[in-house]
């Protein structure tokens, strides 16, 4: 696999809910699991604006009565795929990230709201369905 294509990979799947992935990714190659040291700082950087924008959706989706519990439902999936360590500091910045919004108020009743919700929770379910492609084991 190219490397800038593991790359993408590895930046998807470290992301919480890793949106975006492309094609069926493959696991990391000698060290079984993603890490963050196989990112360029560059990449890191665009981990956690991901990472930020999506405690922007929980923060969203939990005020509308809607929360998605997303740390949660990654650690589920992303187990034996995420380095723990670095799992820990992608969810460390997530939680600081989530409450730097806790003070944000959200108006859910309008009609642009209940389609955000909609189209917020549809994106969700694609998202941890890729994450789980991602962190499959291959079949033999």
């Amino acid at each position: 696999m190219p490397p800038h294509r593991l790359r993408s990979l590895i930046i998807a799947a470290l992301s919480l809910v890793a949106i975006g992935l492309a094609g069926a990714p493959a696991r990391a190659q000698s060290q079984g699991t993603y890490r963050l040291d196989m990112l360029t700082a560059g990449q890191k950087d665009q981990l956690f604006q991901r990472v930020d924008r999506y405690a922007l959706v929980e923060s969203f989706l939990t005020a509308c009565g809607r929360p998605p519990a997303l740390e949660l439902r990654v650690r589920r999936i992303v187990r034996g795929c995420v380095a723990p360590n670095s799992l820990e500091v992608v969810a460390a910045h997530f939680r600081r990230s989530l409450a730097a919004r806790s003070a944000a108020r959200w108006n859910c009743e309008t009609d642009e709201a209940r389609r955000m919700i909609a189209r917020s929770e549809q994106t969700l379910r694609l998202a941890f369905d890729d994450l789980a492609r991602a962190c499959s084991r291959p079949e033999s």
